[in-house]
């Protein structure tokens, strides 16, 4: 990748543009879009700001569907259990394991209407 095109991150909606390695603006990401930018023009106009940040945009929505189908092919073994409950519960003390099955246990209850 060019050093001097401008690269994204996103914590939450919110998204940090960089050049270079040095932060020129932010911005929120709504929806499909970068809003709200605050900062330095990404290109000589104001079309070629707008074509970078909706380029921008799209890298970040690609990559986020890169980790999330990483995550859901984790999330599964070989004959399709989802084991992410499992790592879940074996990363719990043996008091926190026995508490969640009582919070369910009373969810159910409240559901039966016992």
């Amino acid at each position: 990748m060019d050093p001097l095109e401008p690269t994204a991150t996103i914590d939450g909606s919110v998204v940090r543009v960089s050049l270079g390695g040095v932060l020129v603006g932010t911005g929120r990401f709504i929806g499909p879009r970068i809003g709200d930018y605050d900062g330095e023009l990404l290109g000589p106009t104001a079309e070629a700001h707008e074509a970078m940040l909706s380029a921008l945009a799209a890298r970040l929505l690609a990559q986020g569907k890169e980790e999330l189908a990483a995550m859901q092919k984790e999330a599964y073994d070989d004959d399709g259990v989802d084991v992410s409950l499992i790592r879940w519960m074996l990363g719990l003390t043996p008091r926190e394991r026995l508490r969640a099955l009582d919070d369910h246990g009373r969810s159910l209850a409240r559901i039966r209407g016992v």
